[in-house]
């Protein structure tokens, strides 16, 4: 269990995280997500110990970071895959963190077949690819098989197959009873990984729900192609596509509704489809006005 209690952390002037309060639990897998420089790795840092917090406390199984006797095994950790001693094998690398925590060795051969490094286990990191490091960074979150994981962008550089296989671990452990907290930017890979999710905006809370609330309470939206857009949209409120003159997106109106208006004005409809909110679409629409840098000219601000 993993209980951020109403922390607050500036760097000068700049606030990065403010009164922030949620939990994560076990079983299930907490997505982390925000627009960049929302206090992400921030809030990670500060929940193990590698940044102070000025304001509140994160708890790991009611204990501060720097209060367990064996970290390791109580939580993985993930937030940084480039960060090896640049001399040190695969091998070397979990076998001192294995060493320093009471391990036994054999786990090291463990977690290496696991993320698939095996053969790989006497090559220096400097020479991995981002997807191996990012392999070899989890096989040292998951070397004392704790009850809590935190990872931050646990899928950047890996190829599909590593995407998927990621997707599997991490569902696995919150099957097991574990808690798993991850932070990503790929909005389809979250929605197909995560139970529930995070959502802050410079520093705030912006929502803490499941997945499946998240979509289902933005409305729904209508695609609908017909010869008589222009017609159909003088009773209707909706959107014309720039790029297609026959379709247009119309949002709150029941498909029956919009099949009965188009009906009783004799204008014909080629097709009338429900489209659902995506993830991504639900995210932005949510962090619009909390995103801190954008392009000239972007509608999603």
């Amino acid at each position: 269990m993993l209980d951020i209690e109403h922390v607050t952390k500036r760097f000068g002037k700049h606030t990065a995280v403010e009164n922030l309060t949620f939990g994560v639990r076990p079983g299930v897998v907490t997505g982390f997500l925000g627009p960049n420089g929302a206090g992400k790795s921030t809030t990670m840092r500060i929940a193990v110990g590698l940044t102070r917090p000025d304001a509140g406390k994160i708890l790991i199984n009611g204990r501060p970071y720097e209060k367990l006797a064996a970290p390791l095994n109580e939580v993985g950790v993930l937030l940084d895959a480039r960060a090896v001693h640049p001399r040190r094998s695969a091998y070397q690398h979990l076998a001192v963190l294995a060493t320093t925590h009471g391990i036994p060795l054999r786990r090291v051969d463990e977690v290496l077949g696991l993320v698939g490094l095996s053969e790989v286990a006497g090559r220096r990191p400097g020479g991995f690819s981002l997807g191996m490091s990012q392999r070899l960074g989890i096989a040292g979150a998951l070397l004392g098989d704790p009850g809590i994981v935190i990872l931050d962008e646990p899928v950047n550089g890996l190829d599909p197959e590593g995407i998927r296989w990621v997707r599997r671990l991490l569902r696995g452990l919150a099957a097991e009873g574990r808690t798993v907290f991850l932070s990503s930017h790929l909005m389809s890979e979250m929605a197909l990984t995560a139970d529930r999710l995070v959502i802050i905006g410079r520093g705030r809370l912006v929502a803490d729900v499941t997945t499946a609330e998240l979509t289902a309470q933005h409305r729904p939206a209508l695609r609908v192609r017909t010869p008589k857009a222009v017609d159909l949209l003088a009773l209707v409120p909706g959107a014309a596509d720039p790029a297609d003159a026959q379709l247009v997106t119309i949002t709150d109106r029941s498909a029956e509704a919009v099949a009965e208006l188009a009906a009783r004005h004799q204008i014909p409809l080629y097709e009338l489809t429900p489209v659902r909110q995506s993830l991504e679409d639900a995210y932005l629409e949510l962090t619009h006005d909390d995103v801190e840098y954008t392009l000239e000219g972007s509608t999603s601000r």
